[in-house]
């Protein structure tokens, strides 16, 4: 019983390890992404920042 115990806790960490990994490649391709459109078209004007302020506002706002 004891040793199913143990096989479980260390699949159960390797799992967390693996998914934290994968987790973490993701958000650095994603930065990767976004810091070469900001190269290759530069940084996004005021106008941007309000529009997507104002569409994250709308999307927050639950629906009667």
């Amino acid at each position: 019983m004891l040793i199913a115990w143990l096989l479980l806790r260390v699949v159960y960490l390797v799992n967390g390890a693996i998914s934290q990994a994968l987790a973490n490649r993701e958000r650095e391709a994603l930065a990767d992404i976004v810091a070469d459109l900001a190269r290759e078209l530069g940084q996004p004007a005021a106008e941007a920042y309000a529009w997507a302020d104002a569409a994250l506002a709308a999307e927050a706002t639950p629906s009667a």
